[in-house]
């Protein structure tokens, strides 16, 4: 006859005791996305699925995937979740996503912050892929002692895990461009002075012209009203030129005020680049290796 093992009670309360144990690790683990799925709403779901198909139109893929993401949970209505889901599969497929990647003669780098258009990308560089919508982009990546690298690329649909890198230990920089802007003073003035020229230069032409007519009709006996004609459009003429100088001498000043160049580094070629927007115009002129 086999024996059986002994169980004292205490043993029978130590197994209840684990299995108590595990089941509160269970419920532990579980506990946050039950907690998420309850604060999902009909209507968040709802929502989430009519903004997914606009977004996903209008070329906003990542907005549209976080929605897909939201309206695919089980805390939403079966018709309403098997739509996201088959989406949430389509688009994820089609969302594009970046790798960022800079180096200098010392090797990798980690301490580079990455913007576009002022908006901070990336806090540093840590080889995790990003979601990021199609179109062409102008990356700014910033070292930690300053160094700066503009990189322009066209991310196209469908593109995974494409390494967008830069490396600091070149000799060009991409970033580097002399501006010069014009204000809206500078532009003011700037009017001043070409009306002024204008005015100026018709008048003192005009005057030139009369006197050179009088010389030919009435010298040396013309009439005082002839003289005193000539001699305001000629005083007219050099008040014009006056003000078209102090005028040209404000907008120059106030363009080096505003304009603010990089660097001074010699290049090779130069490309001029014309722009405009509601605050300043601007004229720049970009380096080229």
């Amino acid at each position: 006859m086999v024996k059986q093992p002994f169980m004292s009670n205490s043993g029978i309360h130590l197994g209840r005791a684990w299995w108590r144990g595990r089941l509160l690790l269970v419920a532990f683990v579980l506990w946050p996305s039950v907690a998420s799925a309850e604060q999902i709403t009909k209507q968040m779901c709802v929502d989430s699925h009519l903004k997914a198909q606009s977004q996903k139109l209008e070329g906003h893929l990542v907005e549209s995937l976080q929605n897909l993401r939201t309206c695919a949970n089980k805390a939403c209505p079966a018709i309403v979740q098997r739509d996201c889901v088959q989406w949430l599969e389509e688009i994820q497929r089609e969302v594009p996503t970046v790798i960022f990647d800079a180096s200098d003669g010392t090797g990798p780098l980690k301490e580079v912050r990455v913007t576009q258009d002022g908006h901070v990308l990336a806090a540093s560089i840590d080889g995790a892929a990003l979601e990021i919508d199609p179109g062409t982009y102008d990356f700014v990546f910033e070292a930690a002692d300053g160094r700066r690298r503009r990189i322009k690329v066209l991310i196209r649909q469908g593109d995974h895990n494409r390494s967008v890198a830069v490396d600091f230990s070149e000799s060009h920089d991409q970033d580097d461009a002399w501006i010069v802007r014009v204000p809206p003073a500078a532009r003011v003035s700037g009017g001043v002075a070409l009306v002024a020229t204008a005015l100026g230069a018709a008048l003192g032409a005009s005057a030139l012209i009369s006197q050179a007519n009088a010389l030919d009709r009435c010298a040396p006996a013309c009439d005082e009203g002839v003289s005193e004609s000539i001699e305001t459009r000629a005083a007219i003429a050099d008040v014009a030129g006056g003000v078209a100088l102090i005028a040209g001498v404000l907008t120059a000043v106030s363009v080096v005020r505003a304009s603010r160049p990089g660097h001074t580094r010699s290049s090779a070629r130069v490309a001029a680049v014309l722009g405009a927007s509601h605050e300043s115009a601007f004229f720049a002129v970009r380096r080229e290796f």
